[in-house]
């Protein structure tokens, strides 16, 4: 202010002069609530330019009525527009509850094809192969029973204890299982556990087997893995076999 005071009018404009009293006239009604000084330095700010206003975010109480007893006009706040109605609520849209992954019948199939082999403590040992075809039925959750039929033969010629040959033979199996089956969007995991007879027609002889078929199936595809133990005329033996082959739910 006193820079502008001491400056020529063409430095110092009598707008820009009234603007500087305007500011300190809102200090002074505002900071300091000193009413009769804000409205002296209002009514010389409004001498040099009758147009001065109070900006309207400075326009609390104490500044309006040091503006007013100035001779400065107020403007009236503006109008508010009606709050729009508030529009009806959008309808909600039905979501479909998700399906569960298991649901009790849920069918799996496989069809692979086989290889391995086995033996048992009398010192004999068969390679094998042979086809099987299972199927695996949901009960509950991932936990399922099925049955497995399965046809081969043994790959190798045998000896007997006076160590003739004999063989190679075909083997007919049948098995019931029961497992989990964890289930995702595009593959199935398996974990079957069978219990069943091998049947070698030539020698009229069958042997029991117990089995853990382990494997995963991939968009139809399946791979997999099974030991078992062997229960032959007295004899505990051991077998792994190796499969591969289509596998998918039928019934889903």
């Amino acid at each position: 202010m006193a820079r502008c005071e001491a400056a020529s009018r063409r430095e110092c404009p009598d707008a820009a002069k009234a603007r500087l009293l305007r500011d300190l006239g809102i200090v002074q009604a505002g900071a300091y609530r000193d009413h009769q000084a804000a409205v002296a330095a209002f009514v010389e700010a409004r001498r040099l330019d009758p147009n001065v206003s109070i900006p309207p975010d400075l326009l609390v109480e104490r500044v309006r009525q040091a503006f007013i007893e100035a001779g400065g006009e107020i403007a009236p706040p503006p109008v508010s527009a009606p709050a729009p109605a508030a529009s009806a609520a959008p309808t909600p849209v039905a979501v479909p509850p998700r399906e569960p992954p298991y649901q009790a019948g849920d069918t799996f199939v496989m069809v692979v094809g086989t290889w391995g082999g086995g033996g048992d403590m009398s010192g004999s040992f068969m390679g094998e192969w042979g086809g099987a075809v299972s199927g695996a039925w949901h009960i509950t959750g991932p936990l399922a029973v099925g049955a497995r039929i399965s046809a081969g033969g043994t790959t190798e010629t045998d000896y007997d204890s006076y160590g003739a040959a004999v063989g190679p033979y075909g083997i007919l199996g049948a098995a019931a299982l029961i497992g989990v089956m964890p289930r995702g969007k595009r593959n199935t995991g398996y974990f079957l556990l069978g219990i069943g007879p091998d049947y070698v027609p030539e020698v009229d002889r069958a042997r029991m087997v117990v089995s853990l078929a382990s494997g995963v199936s991939f968009g139809g595809f399946t791979f997999g893995g099974m030991p078992a133990v062997t229960f032959n005329n007295g004899h505990t033996g051991g077998a792994i076999w190796f499969f591969v082959g289509w596998g998918n739910y039928v019934k889903d």
